[in-house]
């Protein structure tokens, strides 16, 4: 599995060995089922401690945990053949397109390989059904590299479901946060327009 833009959770085999932690860890599909080594879905967390739900709002309990009290993270992440937890993405950045599931960050990984590319941010502008994967790249200030070869370049190396079909387009920067996290929405909202406008031409 690849080891960018992801970081280490925990390990399942500590947790459900050594009784100090107190915290059972799986990872669940869209259905709900549970997945084995190196599969990606929903982190999701279990403790002895019970938890009774939110007061007076049953809906938002029910989003938060299900019957058998396991915790949603929101973050989507796979353990490996050792047990250790890793985190990928977060659900709400997820991209679908043929019903395959598309994390940004395995695209990204794959752009971020291209020597001259300082950082990339993938997003998805929906259609028909389906998320088109769109690229915002900031490259090196003497870089010489085209938004036609980055394209080229992930579309050559992955499944015809995740290759790039909204474009590649560089920014001098990215917009930031005060935490200086990418504004993922504020990029969406221009992929949505650029694409939109070349549909229509």
């Amino acid at each position: 599995m690849e080891n960018s833009e992801q970081f280490l959770y925990g390990n399942i085999r500590n947790n459900f060995h050594r009784k100090k932690f107190c915290v059972n860890f799986q990872i669940i599909d869209e259905a709900g089922n549970r997945l084995g080594p190196n599969e990606r879905g929903q982190i999701c967390f279990r403790t002895p401690t019970i938890f009774n739900g939110y007061y007076d709002d049953p809906g938002a309990t029910k989003l938060a945990y299900d019957p058998e009290g396991w915790g949603y993270t929101g973050d989507i992440g796979y353990f490996d053949d050792e047990k250790n937890i890793f985190v990928v993405d977060r659900i709400k950045n997820m991209m679908k397109f043929n019903h395959l599931i598309i994390t940004p960050s395995e695209i990204e990984s794959v752009i971020n390989e291209i020597e001259g590319v300082i950082g990339s941010c993938v997003v998805g502008v929906f259609d028909a059904g389906n998320d088109i994967i769109t690229a915002f790249v900031v490259k090196a200030e003497n870089s010489n590299l085209s938004e036609e070869f980055v394209e080229n370049f992930v579309n050559s190396r992955v499944i015809d479901n995740k290759k790039i079909r909204g474009g590649v387009h560089f920014l001098e920067k990215f917009p930031l946060t005060s935490t200086e996290k990418i504004k993922t929405r504020e990029l969406k909202e221009i992929a949505e327009k650029i694409y939109r406008t070349r549909k229509n031409v």
